[in-house]
Protein backbone atom coordinates (compact mmCIF):
# COMPACT_ATOMS: atom_id res chain seq x y z
CA UNK A 1 0.00 0.00 0.00
CA UNK A 2 1.34 3.52 -1.13
CA UNK A 3 1.75 6.16 1.30
CA UNK A 4 -0.62 8.32 -0.22
CA UNK A 5 -3.52 5.62 0.20
CA UNK A 6 -2.42 4.87 4.13
CA UNK A 7 -2.40 8.37 5.53
CA UNK A 8 -3.97 10.70 2.61
CA UNK A 9 -4.14 13.74 4.85
CA UNK A 10 -1.04 13.31 6.22
CA UNK A 11 0.54 13.17 2.87
CA UNK A 12 -1.42 16.40 1.51
CA UNK A 13 -0.31 18.19 5.05
CA UNK A 14 3.33 17.27 4.07
CA UNK A 15 2.94 18.63 0.38
CA UNK A 16 1.25 21.95 1.97
CA UNK A 17 3.80 22.21 4.34
CA UNK A 18 6.67 22.12 1.73
CA UNK A 19 5.00 24.29 -0.41
CA UNK A 20 4.51 27.02 1.79
CA UNK A 21 8.46 26.91 3.06
CA UNK A 22 9.40 27.43 -0.24
CA UNK A 23 7.11 29.93 -1.31
CA UNK A 24 8.66 32.08 1.76
CA UNK A 25 11.95 31.49 1.21
CA UNK A 26 11.32 31.83 -2.66
CA UNK A 27 9.34 35.49 -1.88
CA UNK A 28 12.46 36.47 0.63
CA UNK A 29 15.27 35.85 -2.02
CA UNK A 30 13.01 37.52 -5.36
CA UNK A 31 12.79 40.61 -2.98
CA UNK A 32 16.66 40.87 -1.94
CA UNK A 33 18.40 39.30 -3.99
CA UNK A 34 20.10 41.17 -6.58
CA UNK A 35 18.89 44.78 -5.38
CA UNK A 36 21.45 48.04 -6.40
CA UNK A 37 23.22 49.36 -3.85
CA UNK A 38 22.42 52.93 -3.48
CA UNK A 39 24.26 56.03 -1.42
CA UNK A 40 23.17 58.93 0.51
CA UNK A 41 23.21 61.02 3.78
CA UNK A 42 22.05 59.75 6.83
CA UNK A 43 21.06 61.49 10.26
CA UNK A 44 22.38 59.97 13.29
CA UNK A 45 19.19 59.73 15.88
CA UNK A 46 21.08 57.52 18.74
CA UNK A 47 23.74 55.12 19.62
CA UNK A 48 22.83 51.93 21.13
CA UNK A 49 25.79 49.61 22.93
CA UNK A 50 24.52 45.33 23.79
CA UNK A 51 27.33 44.15 26.07
CA UNK A 52 28.55 40.68 25.89
CA UNK A 53 27.16 38.72 28.05
CA UNK A 54 25.94 34.98 27.76
CA UNK A 55 22.11 33.74 27.39
CA UNK A 56 21.21 30.67 29.37
CA UNK A 57 18.37 28.04 28.33
CA UNK A 58 17.35 24.79 29.73
CA UNK A 59 16.61 21.09 27.42
CA UNK A 60 15.19 18.32 28.73
CA UNK A 61 16.75 15.35 27.96
CA UNK A 62 16.31 12.02 28.85
CA UNK A 63 14.08 13.19 31.85
CA UNK A 64 16.86 15.30 33.14
CA UNK A 65 16.73 19.14 32.88
CA UNK A 66 20.41 20.67 31.80
CA UNK A 67 20.74 24.58 31.94
CA UNK A 68 23.22 25.45 28.82
CA UNK A 69 24.99 28.77 27.97
CA UNK A 70 25.81 30.74 24.83
CA UNK A 71 27.53 33.39 24.00
CA UNK A 72 26.41 36.69 23.29
CA UNK A 73 29.18 39.19 21.51
CA UNK A 74 29.04 42.94 21.85
CA UNK A 75 27.77 45.04 19.32
CA UNK A 76 28.00 49.08 18.86
CA UNK A 77 25.01 50.06 16.77
CA UNK A 78 23.70 53.03 14.77
CA UNK A 79 20.20 54.51 14.86
CA UNK A 80 19.96 56.68 11.63
CA UNK A 81 17.24 58.65 9.62
CA UNK A 82 17.59 57.91 6.16
CA UNK A 83 14.79 60.00 3.70
CA UNK A 84 12.33 60.02 6.64
CA UNK A 85 12.55 56.33 7.17
CA UNK A 86 14.23 54.74 10.74
CA UNK A 87 16.96 52.45 9.86
CA UNK A 88 19.66 51.11 12.13
CA UNK A 89 23.52 49.66 11.39
CA UNK A 90 26.31 48.10 13.19
CA UNK A 91 29.22 50.08 13.28
CA UNK A 92 32.90 48.98 14.92
CA UNK A 93 33.89 50.78 18.17
CA UNK A 94 35.99 53.58 16.35
CA UNK A 95 32.97 54.66 14.39
CA UNK A 96 30.40 54.15 17.05
CA UNK A 97 32.73 56.40 19.35
CA UNK A 98 33.38 58.89 16.55
CA UNK A 99 29.94 59.73 15.89
CA UNK A 100 26.95 61.72 17.92
CA UNK A 101 23.22 62.18 17.42
CA UNK A 102 22.53 64.43 15.00
CA UNK A 103 25.93 64.33 12.92
CA UNK A 104 25.50 63.28 9.55
CA UNK A 105 26.67 60.17 8.11
CA UNK A 106 27.35 58.81 4.49
CA UNK A 107 25.93 55.60 3.65
CA UNK A 108 25.58 52.65 1.35
CA UNK A 109 22.43 51.14 1.49
CA UNK A 110 19.82 48.73 -0.61
CA UNK A 111 15.93 49.13 -0.32
CA UNK A 112 14.00 45.83 -0.90
CA UNK A 113 11.49 45.25 -4.06
CA UNK A 114 8.04 44.67 -2.54
CA UNK A 115 8.23 45.20 1.45
CA UNK A 116 10.51 48.18 0.75
CA UNK A 117 12.91 47.64 3.92
CA UNK A 118 15.90 49.78 4.29
CA UNK A 119 19.09 47.89 4.73
CA UNK A 120 22.53 49.75 5.31
CA UNK A 121 25.39 47.96 4.13
CA UNK A 122 28.02 50.43 5.14
CA UNK A 123 28.43 53.64 7.16
CA UNK A 124 31.39 55.88 6.81
CA UNK A 125 32.08 59.41 8.81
Amino acid sequence: MAFFQANPGMFIFGVVALVTVLAYFGWGAFDRLGIATQQGTATVTGKHYNPPGATYRTVISGGRAWTLSDATNESYILLLDLNGQASAAVVDKAMHAAVAPGDKVRVQYQRTRFSGQLEVTRVEH
